[in-house]
């Protein structure tokens, strides 16, 4: 073996004092948080269902109200709407996640999730909308409050593509 020329002992000397000094730096901060660990994907697990969930308890109360605009039969009826479009986005959202975990690409249970919350977008601006245009031209507040309530089902399709690359673990291919 070779030995090493000087210029190589110099940026060798100069690496290793680089190192000394990024270990003595590190050495002097606050212990960091790994972000990938179990505790940190249960706690974005934990609070992502405490955001789908309110997410769904807004948009159902605003979609029961739309459900009136259908003039179905029987009064009682108003509150399945809601439930039936609510419950396609839950259940679309697990069917995505588990074809995802399978290898599957999950190209129709998104597609089911995305058209059901945009059906639900639409139905939270429209009440939105109405309530404030009722009272007159609709402020900025107004326009505010429409913007928020349309936002609000969309929390369930980005939530689901986020935990499924992130808290669930990618399938096991073997060649």
């Amino acid at each position: 073996m070779p030995r090493p020329t000087k210029m190589q002992l110099v940026n060798r000397n100069q690496q290793d004092a680089r190192i000394t000094q990024f270990e003595a730096q590190e050495s002097k901060r606050a212990t960091r948080i790994m972000a990938d660990t179990t505790p940190v994907l249960w706690l974005l697990l934990i609070l992502s269902t405490i955001a789908l969930l309110t997410s769904f308890v807004f948009s159902y109360f605003a979609l029961v109200e739309v459900a009136v605009w259908m003039r179905p039969p029987q009064e009682w009826l108003t509150l399945l709407v809601p439930a039936f479009v609510e419950l396609v986005i839950i259940l679309s959202a697990i069917d995505y996640m588990v074809d995802r975990s399978r290898g599957n690409s999950g190209r129709v249970p998104f597609a089911a999730m995305v058209a059901f919350s945009a059906l639900a977008v639409i139905g939270n601006a429209a009440h939105t909308f109405y309530e404030w245009v009722k009272d007159g031209p609709v402020p900025w507040e107004g326009w505010l409050g429409v913007g928020l309530s349309a936002i609000v089902p969309l929390v369930v399709v980005y939530i689901s593509k986020r935990l499924t690359q992130v808290v669930f673990a990618e399938p096991i291919v073997i060649n």
